[in-house]
């Protein structure tokens, strides 16, 4: 039976699980089977978009359609190779074990008995020469065997990395982690569950808890387990960063090893991270770990005209930076992570700022757009604090409004509550600043004026010149003759290029 005749008759005898099937027919459809695997391989990265080699899925839509196809086919042509050497198509069911596999191909392999037997008459009948049972040479009989143990291993082996079984040796992206691996980090308290894993390398051999290092958002984490089982974690806040050394650059054998320095505000005087050198990921690493720190450690500075005196011109502190400074004790920094969105809300991370107002009863106001409507564990994080888990007590979509509580008892002694102008709106040229953290630089201030009023999103906003960006959502609107809060930065105009077209929601709507 020749490759064609083998591929038609396994299709013309689709789900049929009856009679017997010669060697030739079996291996021509394994083949078919292959060189179908590797054509929907090459497919499937295509459909999704992506280079092949960083086409991460398990089963795409070709490989599925060619599973669809071929799975009763297959079965039929391994149940019926078993008759044809006189044993049970039940024998299959042993596929699901390591040994068992490798016993299905020892008996693949196998000359068809000659002859009719319990399962039918002899396939290779009909051959006109008289044909004598000529066993396969040793030779070639051990290495299909050892070949089938050499590809059952290397698929365990890829299925265990896949599943997070064995460890990956090379840095991996947070999107790539495996799910019960992200599970282990939360229950050791290593990261917050609503943490954003940006990059994460293990140098483990049996666990990813006898040490790793690891991005999130908004700092570098490395954790390690000493004798006795004790885990220590050690972590640094990107803006407590000063600066990052390389101390030994890494090979194939061994890992890059760098030093994390600290400035005057973190807990530690540095932190030492080992990485895989493997596909780079070390320099993919430390550039993402460098750009989140430089992002936090350079801020447009607020600058106040001179005043003068006598012949000398002299910097005076200006009430700006009085209301500027009193504003940094206030605001916060804070990030909601949507796993499950409802309509109008995206999967993702969600970042902006808010401002104290209750500090008794640990009450944070922000715009619904920061913390969303849908389920989430909002995390609140002060200046040159970490974040803390907060929950959602108001959110209202319509007005842009949220109130979210922490725990009071987590509040920093020197840190104060926001004081809310709840009267009357400011007039038009009233001047003003827009606190938080736009692009991600962090307790940076604009200055500009009340440039009117206006209902032309839906509902009654103020409307400014101060520049208001993504990562001021949710941080105050200060008045700079009072230092009290008169709105809540909420949007800017659709046009980014535009930055004297803001928008925030006026401060008696919380005062209610």
């Amino acid at each position: 039976m020749n490759f064609a005749e083998a591929i038609k008759t396994c299709f013309v005898k689709y789900a049929d699980f009856s009679g017997r099937a010669s060697r030739s027919e079996y291996w021509y459809f394994a083949l078919f089977m292959l060189l179908l695997s590797i054509c929907s391989m090459i497919i499937d990265p295509i459909i999704a978009g992506v280079p092949f080699l960083e086409y991460d899925g398990l089963t795409g839509l070709a490989s599925l359609i060619v599973t669809i196809l071929t799975i009763l086919p297959a079965l039929g042509v391994s149940v019926r190779r078993l008759h044809d050497i006189d044993k049970s198509g039940w024998w299959i069911l042993i596929a699901f074990t390591f040994i068992g596999f490798i016993l299905l191909i020892h008996w693949a392999i196998k000359e068809s008995n000659i002859g009719d037997n319990q399962f039918g008459s002899d396939p290779l009948e009909k051959i006109n020469e008289e044909r004598i049972a000529k066993p396969i040479s040793k030779l070639v009989h051990f290495s299909a065997i050892f070949i089938a143990i050499v590809f059952a291993f290397l698929f365990l082996v890829a299925v265990g990395f896949k599943m997070g079984v064995f460890l990956d040796t090379k840095v991996q992206s947070g999107k790539d982690l495996a799910s019960n691996t992200r599970a282990k980090l939360v229950s050791n308290d290593i990261i917050l569950e609503s943490d954003n894993i940006i990059y994460f390398y293990s140098g483990g051999f049996l666990s990813v808890m006898e040490d790793g290092q690891l991005l999130t958002e908004d700092r570098v984490v490395a954790y390690e387990t000493i004798e006795n089982n004790q885990l220590n974690k050690y972590q640094m806040l990107y803006k407590n960063i000063k600066t990052i050394e390389l101390v030994e650059q890494g090979d194939s054998l061994s890992d890059t090893v760098y030093k994390i320095i600290g400035n005057e505000n973190a807990s530690y005087e540095f932190i030492t991270i080992d990485l895989s050198a493997e596909s780079d990921g070390d320099t993919k690493f430390i550039k993402e770990l460098e750009s989140q720190v430089l992002a936090r450690s350079v801020a447009p500075p607020i600058v106040d005209e001179p005043a003068t005196s006598g012949n000398f011109a002299t910097p005076a502190r200006s009430l700006d930076e009085d209301h500027f400074k009193k504003a940094a004790s206030y605001t916060v920094e804070m990030r909601s992570h949507i796993k499950i969105p409802f309509e109008g809300d995206v999967q993702g991370v969600y970042e902006g700022a808010g401002f104290l107002v209750d500090k008794k009863r640990g009450w944070i106001v922000t715009n619904n757009h920061v913390t969303s409507k849908s389920p989430s564990t909002p995390t609140v994080s002060f200046k040159g604090e970490d974040f803390i888990p907060g929950e959602k007590i108001y959110v209202d979509p319509y007005l842009d409004v949220a109130v979210v509580k922490i725990p009071p008892e987590k509040i920093p002694s020197d840190k104060i509550e926001a004081k809310l102008k709840c009267d009357e709106n400011p007039n038009t040229g009233h001047p003003v600043g827009a606190f938080g953290h736009p692009w991600t630089f962090p307790y940076t201030g604009t200055k500009g004026i009340i440039a009117g009023e206006t209902s032309y999103y839906g509902n009654h906003m103020l409307q400014t010149d101060a520049a208001i960006n993504y990562g001021n959502s949710g941080g105050p609107l200060i008045s700079l003759k009072t230092g009290d809060v008169v709105g809540i930065n909420s949007l800017m105009h659709g046009d980014d290029e535009d930055q004297n077209t803001n928008f925030a929601e006026p401060i008696k709507v919380v005062c209610r």
